[in-house]
């Protein structure tokens, strides 16, 4: 956004409607592999978004496989149904997900662009006391909290691309891991953690180009 800092906007919202995506450039064999795609997935276009800047992540999460896809877009659609995902931010309670829960969790934002328009993303895993927020927190908690911070992410994105004409898919994020201790290096929060990256790549495969990780210290480095 021009004003990053205005809140007169409010929080960006995920669209449930299809939207007119900038592409990246394909070749005439990748477009015919998503006009195929787009005609396979015609049965989800009233359930789930099908728009081709949706489902081009999708393809590339699978190098352009058309059948390999396919089955990870309707895995996805199915998981994301089923936990009412896409509706998170208008039937949650974002005042105790948001407002309550928030300041617990991934600390960080949006801070631009790179030097070739890639979203700029800040993270800092380390600040949210991982194992010990998991252990406190029931994991149904713990998913519908990542969901909405994946959700407003992705609108973000979406937002984003549209204003500057740039694709999704070429983001960088800045994983900080000042502060990250043996304390944190934990088989079972690690697991956790893996559970909940595996549900992002279910929300938002594809988002990113880069994940740059600074100040990482040796007991991250065992983790």
């Amino acid at each position: 956004r021009p004003d990053p800092l205005d809140t007169s906007m409010g929080p960006p919202e995920y669209s449930l409607e299809p939207l007119e995506l900038p592409l990246p450039n394909l070749n005439a064999e990748q477009s015919a592999t998503l006009q195929e795609l787009s005609r396979r997935l015609s049965d989800l276009s009233g359930k789930t978004r099908t728009d081709p800047g949706t489902l081009m992540r999708y393809l590339r999460a699978r190098k352009f496989n058309l059948d390999a896809s396919e089955k990870y877009f309707r895995e996805a659609a199915a998981w994301r149904h089923e936990r009412g995902c896409e509706r998170i931010l208008q039937e949650i309670n974002l005042e105790a997900y948001e407002c309550c829960l928030a300041p617990w969790w991934l600390s960080g934002g949006f801070l631009g662009h790179g030097l070739k328009g890639e979203q700029l993303a800040y993270e800092r895993l380390s600040r949210c006391q991982w194992p010990a927020f998991a252990k406190k927190m029931p994991w149904e908690h713990l998913e519908k909290l990542d969901m909405v911070h994946c959700m407003r992410s992705l609108a973000a994105c979406e937002e984003d691309s549209l204003r500057t004409g740039n694709p999704v898919g070429s983001g960088i994020l800045i994983q900080d891991c000042e502060g990250f201790g043996w304390d944190q290096a934990n088989l079972q929060a690690a697991k956790n953690l893996n559970k909940l990256v595996n549900n992002r790549n279910l929300i938002m495969p594809e988002c990113l180009g880069k994940i740059l990780v600074v100040r990482a210290p040796p007991a991250l480095c065992y983790a």
